[in-house]
C-alpha cells in the first residue's frame, strides 16, 4: 500500500514539472519568437539598407532614383549607415579647435565627379530624414570648397540639408558661427584679403537665415559690432531681414 502510494506521488511529481515546462515554454514561446523576428527584420533592413546604398552608385538614374525612395521609406533606420557612407566619401577636414565642427581653412576646388555625386545624393537623403546626427559633419562639409573654386555664395548639398533639417541643427550652427567669429578675430591680414574663417561665417549665416529661427537673431546682434567686414554685414543683414520676415509669416 505505501508502495503503491510513493509510486503514485512520484509519478504526480514527475507530471507536475512536465506541465510546468510546458507552461513555461508556452509562456515564452511569444517572446521566443517575438526575438527571433526582431533579428530577422534586422538582417532584412540591413540588406536592403546595402542594396540601396549601392544603388545609389548606379550610372542609371532609374536605379539611383529606386535606391533614394527605399532609403527614405526605411525611416531613422537608415540614418547610421548613410552617415557611416558620407563619412567615408568625406575628405579629412582639419578642424580648429580640435574636437569641435569648424574647419580650420577651406582648401579644396569644387570638382564634379562620381565621388562627389554619391556624397550629394547622400547628403540630400540626411538632410530629407532630418538627421539631426549628421549636422555636425554637415557643418565642416560647408567648408569643403574654398572661395576661387566655388565663390562665397557657394551652394552646396550640405546647406540644402542643414536647411532641411531646420532649427533642430541651429544651436550647433550658432556655436560654430560663435567660434569662427572669435577665429577670424585673431587673425591680422595686411594684404587686403579675406580671412578664411569669414568664408565659413558667410555660410553659415546663409543657412540660418533660411531656417528661419529667432534663436539667432540675439547673437547677431553682438555680430554687428565685432565684424566690420562690409561682405559679412551685407549676409547678416539679409539673414536677419528672412528670420524676420519668416517670424512675421507664422
Amino acid at each position: 500500500m505505501v508502495s503503491q502510494r510513493k509510486k503514485f506521488l512520484a509519478s504526480y511529481r514527475s507530471a507536475s514539472v512536465n506541465l510546468g515546462v510546458v507552461v513555461v515554454l508556452f509562456s515564452i514561446s511569444p517572446y521566443i519568437m517575438g526575438q527571433a523576428a526582431q533579428i530577422q527584420n534586422q538582417d532584412d533592413n540591413s540588406q536592403m539598407l546595402t542594396d540601396a546604398t549601392k544603388g545609389l552608385a548606379s550610372d542609371d538614374e532609374t536605379e539611383r532614383k529606386t535606391a533614394r525612395v527605399k532609403l527614405l521609406g526605411m525611416g531613422q533606420a537608415a540614418i547610421p549607415m548613410l552617415l557611416n557612407l558620407l563619412q567615408s566619401l568625406t575628405p579629412t577636414i582639419e578642424v580648429c579647435p580640435p574636437g569641435s565642427n569648424l574647419p580650420c581653412q577651406t582648401g579644396f576646388r569644387s570638382v564634379s565627379n562620381p565621388k562627389t555625386r554619391i556624397r550629394a545624393e547622400v547628403i540630400s537623403l540626411l538632410g530629407q530624414l532630418h538627421a539631426v546626427a549628421a549636422v555636425p559633419l554637415l557643418i565642416k562639409i560647408l567648408g569643403l570648397y574654398d572661395i576661387e573654386g566655388a565663390g562665397i555664395r557657394y551652394w552646396g548639398p550640405e546647406r540644402d540639408a542643414l536647411i532641411e533639417i531646420g532649427s533642430l541643427a541651429v544651436p550647433e550652427l550658432l556655436e560654430s558661427l560663435r567660434m569662427a567669429e572669435e577665429k577670424r578675430q585673431t587673425i591680422r591680414l595686411d594684404d587686403g584679403s579675406v580671412a578664411t574663417f569669414l568664408e565659413i561665417e558667410i555660410r553659415i549665416l546663409d543657412v540660418l537665415g533660411r531656417i528661419g529661427d529667432k534663436r539667432a537673431l540675439e547673437f547677431f546682434v553682438k555680430l554687428k559690432e565685432s565684424n566690420p567686414n562690409p561682405y559679412f554685414q551685407s549676409s547678416l543683414k539679409e539673414a536677419e531681414e528672412r528670420i524676420k520676415e519668416k517670424a512675421r509669416q507664422r
